[in-house]
């Protein structure tokens, strides 16, 4: 899937969990197309501190833990560890992060980002 097309279906829907997650996930999702390009700007120390942060969070998500994952991610962009694509896509994923469900879909597209930043790193390599 596209970006453009997973920025449309992030505009379509009012919740995460509504949004497939084959749109994401798997060798045609958006989050390996946006590694394959982005990996090299992102570090993957601050996805993990990022990931450690909504594992923390996984199964008690409240208003209040949305708002310090939105400051985390805004902290990370001002000090340039990850790019501007990844902070705006994140961030209106977490627009759409409501409850429980939601995050738990949340929590699969980043680790699947994660996951997607490392291949592209180790075919970068090859």
């Amino acid at each position: 899937m596209s970006e453009q097309n997973f920025e449309v279906l992030l505009t379509q829907t009012k919740h995460f969990k509504d949004i497939p997650v084959t749109s994401y996930m798997g060798h045609e999702g958006w989050a390996r197309a946006f590694m394959k390009k982005n990996h090299s700007e992102i570090k993957m120390n601050q996805l993990r501190n990022f990931f450690n942060e909504i594992k923390r969070v996984k199964g008690n998500f409240s208003p209040s833990e949305k708002v310090k994952l939105e400051t985390n991610l805004a902290y990370d962009y001002g000090r340039s560890v990850i790019t501007k694509d990844f902070y705006e896509i994140i961030s209106r994923c977490l627009a759409k992060t409501n409850d429980n469900d939601d995050f738990d879909n949340f929590v699969n597209l980043m680790e699947t980002l994660i996951a997607y930043h490392k291949l592209a790193t180790k075919e970068k390599g090859a």
